[in-house]
């Protein structure tokens, strides 16, 4: 499907995107991905790589629009709730199929759970807890970044004391909707820049900036010829290798930085990409933006 068709389907009016049989397979195949049943699931045998920006995107408006409200207003957890899952899905013209069904009231359990102020309320896991926790995991993780910021390369390893340049754990679906799989299938690990950056969202399309939208907050900065965190986090998601001409470098062996040109404005069209050797031919030491 073009990008095209992808962004008319989903700014559709009303509730046909949430009927889309293509945006509902992409659904189940994502949440299941990323362990929405405890642990990660292929359900599409020839993906050999994680779902896009984009591809989350195409899902986000069915996460709230295929939940119940009896998901949200239920006394407890053990209300039973796959009854009315089922009885939504038919108002809204959708087959209740068990796999649909089974997905959503995954999301829905975990979402109440998060949310919940009583005894029931799971805690979320950070970095330091799935070291002790789950260290076999964490390594796994650890060679497969090899030790860097999933987004911007940042190297673990000569990291200084920086509080940006910490490790955290981030949590690829928001962990308010599927949660802590203990096989790691919802982890990735993050310099904390760019998880403070990437928030609650389940993509990056979601965030205004995408736009090139500039708000007054970040109006100092912008006239610095800096992009803010946001923005930052964009282009780097987007972009995961150098863009200097030829250069092979990306972030999985390699810093990235943000680069925007000359005499524009920092918004997401002005910013290029580049490893440390080739931004340094851009810009001093001083004006790092990473």
């Amino acid at each position: 499907m073009t990008t095209k068709n992808i962004y008319n389907e989903i700014f559709i009016p009303f509730s046909s995107r949430l009927q889309s049989s293509d945006f509902l397979d992409f659904f189940i195949k994502i949440f299941a991905y990323h362990g929405v049943f405890g642990r990660r699931q292929i359900i599409d045998q020839t993906r050999t790589t994680s779902y896009s920006e984009f591809e989350r995107l195409k899902v986000t408006p069915l996460v709230f629009g295929l939940m119940p409200l009896q998901a949200l207003s239920r006394d407890s957890i053990s209300v039973p709730i796959k009854g009315a899952i089922a009885t939504h899905l038919r108002c809204l013209g959708i087959n209740d199929d068990q796999n649909i069904v089974s997905v959503i009231k995954e999301i829905s359990d975990q979402f109440y759970q998060a949310k919940s102020d009583r005894r029931y309320k799971k805690s979320k896991y950070s970095i330091s807890k799935v070291i002790q926790a789950h260290g076999q995991v964490y390594r796994e993780m650890q060679l497969t970044q090899n030790n860097r910021c999933a987004i911007c390369g940042l190297d673990f390893t000569t990291t200084n004391n920086n509080k940006n340049t910490q490790q955290t754990l981030d949590h690829c679906i928001p962990w308010n909707l599927i949660g802590d799989p203990s096989d790691g299938s919802n982890w990735q690990i993050l310099c904390k820049q760019c998880n403070n950056a990437k928030s609650h969202y389940l993509s990056h399309f979601q965030f205004p900036e995408i736009l090139n939208w500039v708000y007054a907050d970040e109006m100092k900065n912008l006239t610095k010829a800096q992009p803010s965190t946001k923005t930052r986090y964009i282009v780097l998601s987007q972009k995961n290798s150098c863009e200097y001409p030829n250069c092979t470098q990306n972030r999985h062996n390699s810093e990235l930085f943000v680069f925007v040109n000359q005499n524009a404005i920092a918004v997401v069209d002005h910013c290029k990409v580049y490893c440390q050797e080739h931004y340094q031919q851009f810009t001093s030491p001083n004006n790092l933006l990473s």
